[in-house]
């Protein structure tokens, strides 16, 4: 059975799949904690890059998905070597845990000193540069407001944390206080994820039949109308109406179909 094991800890990492899942829960108002969620699985660290989004309407306008968003990142691509190196580390990680697992420490200092191999010095591993911070181009034509890199906690309590899916996750505080539209970019070697985050003054509530589109947008603060909101609708990524809301927070158009999005 042990046998059994070890073979299946040195092949662990040819089925490893990493991945990574950003979301923002709900929009924000100033003043509110602007927390994102993060899934991952066989990662322990994350780099992050926080970006403005300068124009809302134009960024949005030509998503198909705003929750999870698709822009162009220059990642670099993964190669035959690259997957050799990422199998190389996991079997030796996992090998090196199940050792523990399997044998007392005095029974490893035996078997270490009966096949002559030297004693490992505890030494800070170096993050190879395909999986460190700039691992990812940072985007163009967006600012990028902050950078940092999260160490997930190892649960190191779970036996079997270190052979299957290293599963985490966290909940981030962004410390964000402006109001604006913002970008989040979670990324490990050439796995990238993102989401767009939202603080707004204003609240916004649409109605939709088959034929008709109404928005009434008010602000969050006193809930009092707010005029002259700009208002985009779209059915996929086609503009299909556009104008801003009246004296009263309204706005209304027309469009014969049943799949709309509406950007304000």
């Amino acid at each position: 059975m042990k046998i059994f094991a070890l073979l299946a800890s040195l092949t662990g990492g040819l089925f490893a799949h990493p991945y990574i899942y950003l979301s923002a829960p709900r929009l924000y108002t100033p003043g509110e904690a602007t927390e994102i969620r993060l899934e991952t699985s066989d990662l322990d660290l994350i780099h992050f890059r926080l970006y403005a989004i300068e124009d809302p309407i134009d960024f949005f306008e030509g998503q198909r998905n705003m929750r999870s968003p698709q822009v162009r990142g220059k990642a670099k691509p993964v190669n035959f070597f690259h997957m050799l190196q990422g199998l190389g580390d996991r079997t030796r990680r996992n090998t090196r845990y199940l050792a523990r697992e399997m044998m007392s420490e005095k029974s490893r200092v035996g078997l270490r000193d009966y096949l002559g191999l030297p004693q490992l010095e505890k030494t800070q591993a170096e993050t190879p540069e395909r999986l460190g911070p700039n691992s990812i181009p940072r985007l163009e034509g967006y600012e990028v407001l902050s950078e940092w890199t999260l160490e997930l906690e190892k649960k190191k309590n779970k036996d079997d944390y270190y052979y299957y899916g290293r599963y985490h996750y966290e909940t981030i505080d962004l410390g964000i206080t402006d109001p604006g539209v913002y970008l989040v970019e979670a990324y490990y070697g050439t796995r990238v994820a993102y989401t767009p985050v939202v603080v707004s003054l204003m609240s916004v509530v649409t109605k939709q039949d088959p034929a008709e589109v109404y928005v009434f947008a008010v602000n969050s603060s006193d809930g009092k109308p707010r005029r002259g909101a700009r208002v985009v609708v779209l059915s996929d990524t086609n503009r299909v109406g556009m104008g801003r809301t009246d004296g009263k927070g309204r706005f209304h158009t027309s469009f014969d179909t049943t799949r709309l999005r509406v950007l304000v």
